[in-house]
């Protein structure tokens, strides 16, 4: 990114923005409905094995999502891969949804300019390039991630009786939470559970702390780092280390969430 970002300033561009993340959610939760003109996936990793094969981008869920962000009239997505079993998946998910049309093309010289690209080519790689055009979008737009009120949890008695935590899973309505540990930092009684929380097509790995508040107290919260997004998952996560801690002989007092 840094380096993307030196190369936009070194040409004065002013239209360009960079984004790490997800790309399923800028396209769900920021881009507007009928406004991509043009989707480029260059090189994606292929996650070959079977039981990786969910975590592909093209997917047919992804079409129907990107079918209703694409401008009707002029928009697609071109796809270039060295990965002749990635390259069909994406082709029968798009066709699977019925709102694209395909043309197979050799890959555009703009594609083939990245360190990968090269070095398939120069190993004699067979490059697969394809556009995918919008026909038609879904009648019903996807939804978007609701972003709620950041939710907090005021528990009765002491951090010092939590002696080791395992790793626990919750899912409810669609949102799963993993308490992987907890562990305290030198010198601070208050405690840190590392967590992943997974809604809809967003995956975040958030701070829950637990920290003393008063002789005989405890609040539970989001700590605040890497800007964590305010959605229900990060509410989930406040209540599954809460009721961790009441299994460890804490008792929740008030819960607002």
């Amino acid at each position: 990114m840094v380096r993307a970002l030196r190369r936009v300033r070194r040409r004065g561009l002013n239209n360009v923005r960079i984004f790490s993340g997800d790309a399923r959610f800028i396209v769900r939760n920021v881009v507007p409905d009928g406004s991509l003109e043009r989707v480029i996936v260059n090189f994606p990793d292929p996650w070959p094995r079977r039981r990786h094969a969910q975590r592909r981008l093209l997917s047919r869920t992804f079409f129907e999502l990107l079918a209703a962000r694409l401008h009707p009239a002029r928009g697609f997505l071109s796809l270039t891969t060295d990965h002749t079993g990635y390259y069909n998946f994406a082709r029968l998910e798009a066709a699977s949804t019925g709102y694209f049309s395909e043309d197979v093309e050799p890959a555009p010289e703009g594609a083939l300019q990245t360190r990968w690209a090269r070095r398939w080519l120069e190993a004699n790689k067979t490059i697969h390039h394809v556009h995918f055009h919008r026909r038609s979008a879904p009648d019903v737009s996807p939804p978007r991630l609701t972003i709620v009120t950041m939710q907090h949890s005021l528990l009765r008695g002491k951090l010092d009786t939590v002696k080791a935590v395992d790793k626990h899973a919750v899912t409810s309505d669609g949102v799963t939470v993993v308490v992987t540990e907890a562990y305290r930092h030198v010198g601070d009684p208050a405690l840190i559970f590392p967590t992943i929380v997974e809604e809809d097509d967003l995956r975040q790995f958030v701070l829950v702390e637990a920290r003393p508040k008063g002789d005989d107290e405890v609040i539970v919260g989001i700590k605040r780092f890497g800007q964590p997004l305010s959605t229900p998952g990060l509410n989930l996560a406040v209540v599954t280390v809460a009721e961790l801690l009441e299994q460890h002989g804490l008792e929740v007092v008030s819960r607002h969430y």
